[in-house]
């Protein structure tokens, strides 16, 4: 165990990392769609005259640059969540209110 976790052990720590490191995975999947359609909007205001395609082309600039600020929002409020909820386990301070029971009979 490293120094500075607490009772907090080695795998718990490198869970919530793991958690991280998705949420960063989400995150560049907003991007990635955002730049999408982002080009794809500009594609349509390039290439066609057609005015109902240079209006969707139009309507995809916004929507991805609006895209891109909801996955932003989602990944700092994911972050901030993960982080408190290992500081708290890390001091002791969460409890499970619920009893998990694991089916063993291979019913679902």
């Amino acid at each position: 165990m490293q120094k500075g976790y607490n009772n907090l052990e080695l795998r718990d720590h490198l869970a919530a990392v793991r958690s991280i490191f998705a949420s960063e995975r989400t995150l560049l999947a907003y991007f990635r769609t955002s730049i999408t359609m982002i080009l794809l909007g500009v594609t349509f205001l390039k290439l066609f005259t057609e005015v109902w395609i240079n209006t969707v082309g139009w309507m995809l600039i916004p929507t991805a640059i609006g895209l891109s600020v909801i996955g932003l929002v989602r990944h700092k409020k994911r972050k901030v969540t993960i982080l408190t909820e290992e500081k708290n386990y890390s001091n002791g301070e969460v409890t499970h209110k619920k009893k998990i029971t694991i089916n063993t009979n291979g019913d679902f």
